[in-house]
């Protein structure tokens, strides 16, 4: 099986200005356009790839699972209209192709299945968590033929429960029950821990605790985060399936 590969970006290593400093790879948050594109081309180059492997989606906070193959090459690399429309994840069994997922605050989730040489990256923020795009994105890869076993998953750095401050819409949307130990009640506003609840949700998926890697990381810092900052760029999740072992 062919070997695959994902990496999280940072916000260090680019060339765009504050406040986007410096490798915001965003078109929509008012950053230079020419920064984002050689932003983009530096974080491409890791892979060995160029923009034309790359596949992006315009994401809506939902649940829409796009499977890509070659047709896709390039889509959403160069601008936003020519993005997968409405997807907040994207499974393929192309290799070379370069799947990205932006964030700044939501979650990363890279599905991996090495045995069938399969990948997928998700956009989990609260609102695609509650809408189901985790167990979307699963179901997309079983149905090509992964099983649960024949996944890890990588979760990426999101919001820290000591930040992420919600309404009780928010905690019933996401089906937190009372005593849920993904909940802090103890000040004015409920506080959601959102990591635990899309671990939880991955585990429900018949997946074991050692199939996951969970980033300890949160968001802010070295991590672009949009309710640290009112203007914020995005880091991003890519995986691809290496060509011919390399």
């Amino acid at each position: 099986m062919a070997p695959i590969e994902t990496l999280i970006t940072s916000r260090e290593g680019g060339v765009s200005l504050p406040p986007f400093d410096s490798l915001n790879l965003g078109f929509h948050v008012g950053d230079e356009v020419d920064a984002v594109l050689e932003n983009r081309r530096r974080v491409c180059a890791t892979f060995g790839s160029t923009l034309d492997d790359l596949v992006v989606a315009n994401q809506v906070h939902g649940s829409r699972v796009a499977v890509v193959d070659d047709r896709h090459r390039g889509l959403g690399a160069r601008d936003i209209d020519s993005a997968v429309a409405a997807t907040d994840a994207l499974v393929t069994e192309t290799r070379g192709l370069v799947l990205c997922i932006l964030v700044a605050d939501c979650l990363p989730v890279a599905f991996l299945d090495d045995e069938g040489s399969r990948i997928g990256v998700a956009h989990a923020g609260w609102r695609g968590t509650a809408a189901g795009v985790l167990e979307a994105t699963a179901a997309a890869l079983f149905e090509l033929g992964s099983t649960p076993s024949s996944l890890r998953i990588e979760v990426g750095p999101g919001i820290g429960i000591d930040r992420f401050e919600v309404g009780e819409e928010v905690v019933d949307q996401l089906d937190l029950r009372e005593n849920s130990p993904h909940v802090d009640r103890s000040r004015t506003k409920p506080h959601v821990d959102l990591t635990g609840v899309v671990v939880d949700r991955l585990l429900a998926l018949g997946l074991e605790p050692h199939q996951l890697s969970v980033s300890r990381e949160r968001t802010g810092g070295r991590y672009f985060s949009a309710r640290a900052s009112e203007r914020s760029g995005r880091f991003a999740m890519l995986a691809k399936i290496l060509d011919n072992g390399g």
